[in-house]
């Protein structure tokens, strides 16, 4: 059993409180691209990059991506969904040039009898994506949308074990349609992001950051929470908003978070990568101080509302 702790603070504060230091359900792998092709999951699925220019950019860290830029992630039993009841790609992503390539890619290079799933774009600045079960049952997906280049979107490709394979661009379903693909076959072959030109394409020309892989289908609150995080505040990278600063980022271990009288009473959440609780509780005045010492070095979400508004930035403890 997971441990639970429930901790009340008397006074300005009160915050409910659930232990970081377990993995996260349902979430296979996370990549944030903070520096290298690390595994923030908890499942140590960490990749080796090859011709990727990690650097700031974004909403934090980015990935930038040749048509010969890739990270290899070795095979192992997390990835393995053939029993599982969905799956879930998550990935925000810029094209920097009208190529086709691959954003995601699970397969080998024989043909459908070693593939998996994919999630690619197009020269023509469309998403594609599919899933396989055997070698002749397997279904595509295409984006009805046209992707601006050199523009972030949010790109979430979902398959459940009904058959159904659905598409979202910025948290808005794009496309939809069902399949007969009610499993994925389990290959053995490594994951890619990006490609390294030796499968069947290039990778993607652009950057990408936070790359989620679930096996399970995401919520619909989840999916608008994923285009929540990255929406830009064009300001410093420890504001969340005018109304909202915070500040040690990186975090030791206390966080100080100071709001304008706009946010006074405001909920706030503090969750892990994979939407999982941590911490909740009121901003009951303007000047607050959390203590996350208990929390894993790792990155955080944290959510403000204050009814009306609610806005969000990444943390990360050190």
């Amino acid at each position: 059993m997971k441990r639970i702790l429930l901790l009340v603070f008397l006074g300005l504060l009160s915050c409910n409180f659930i232990n970081a230091d377990v993995s996260i359900p349902f979430l296979v792998a996370y990549f944030p691209f903070d520096n290298d092709a690390n595994d923030f999951s908890g499942n140590g699925n960490n990749g080796t990059a090859e011709k990727v220019d990690f650097r700031s950019g974004g909403t934090g860290t980015i990935g930038v991506f040749g048509k010969t830029s890739y990270v290899s992630v070795p095979d192992n039993n997390t990835f393995n969904f053939s029993s599982v009841t969905g799956v879930s790609i998550a990935v925000r992503v810029k094209q920097e040039s009208r190529t086709n390539g691959y954003i995601v890619v699970k397969m080998g290079p024989g043909g459908r009898n070693d593939d998996e799933y994919s999630l690619a774009l197009t020269d023509d600045g469309h998403v594609t994506g599919g899933f396989v079960q055997t070698t002749s049952n397997f279904k595509g997906v295409t984006s009805r949308s046209i992707l601006n280049i050199d523009t972030w979107y949010d790109i979430i490709l979902i398959w459940k074990k009904s058959g159904e394979i659905s598409l979202y661009i910025d948290g808005d379903l794009d496309t939809l349609t069902t399949s007969s693909v009610t499993s994925i076959q389990n290959t053995g072959f490594p994951l890619i992001i990006g490609d390294p030109d030796t499968i069947a394409s290039n990778s993607i020309v652009g950057s990408m950051e936070d790359i989620y892989i679930y096996n399970r289908a995401m919520t619909s609150d989840e999916i608008a929470e994923f285009s929540i995080y990255h929406k830009p505040t064009g300001l410093s990278p420890n504001s969340i908003e005018e109304d909202c600063f915070l500040y040690p980022n990186p975090v030791p271990d206390e966080v100080n978070i100071s709001t304008s009288v706009n946010f006074k009473n405001s909920k706030f959440k503090i969750t892990d990568m994979g939407g999982r609780l941590l911490m909740s509780g009121f901003l009951s005045t303007e000047n607050h101080t959390l203590n996350l010492s208990s929390f894993k070095p790792g990155l955080y979400n944290i959510i403000i509302d204050n009814g009306t508004r609610t806005i969000s930035k990444k943390i990360l403890k050190q």
